[in-house]
C-alpha cells in the first residue's frame, strides 16, 4: 500500500527525543565507551556529559579522551 501522498508521517527528530533514543539504544551493546569529551558540564540534553553520566549510572565503564588544549570548568 503506498501511502506516500496521504498523510504524511512527520519525523522530524527534535534533540531531546534524539538523545534519549542515543543513551538508550546503544546501553546493551558496548562493553566500554570511549568519549571524546572536554570535561565541561551539559550544555543542553543528550550531549556528552549526559551520555558519559548515563553510562557509569548503567555500571558500562567509561574511558574519556580529552581533546589537546581542553580545560575543565
Amino acid at each position: 500500500m503506498d501511502t506516500s501522498a496521504e498523510d504524511p508521517v512527520d519525523l522530524t527528530m527534535t534533540a531531546e527525543v534524539y538523545g534519549v533514543l542515543r543513551e538508550h539504544a546503544w546501553i546493551g551493546q558496548v562493553d566500554v565507551l570511549l568519549a571524546v569529551w572536554d570535561g565541561r558540564p551539559a550544555r543542553g540534553y543528550g550531549g556528552t556529559a549526559d551520555v558519559v553520566t548515563y553510562a557509569r549510572e548503567h555500571d558500562v565503564p567509561v574511558r574519556v579522551l580529552r581533546p589537546e588544549g581542553a580545560t575543565r570548568d
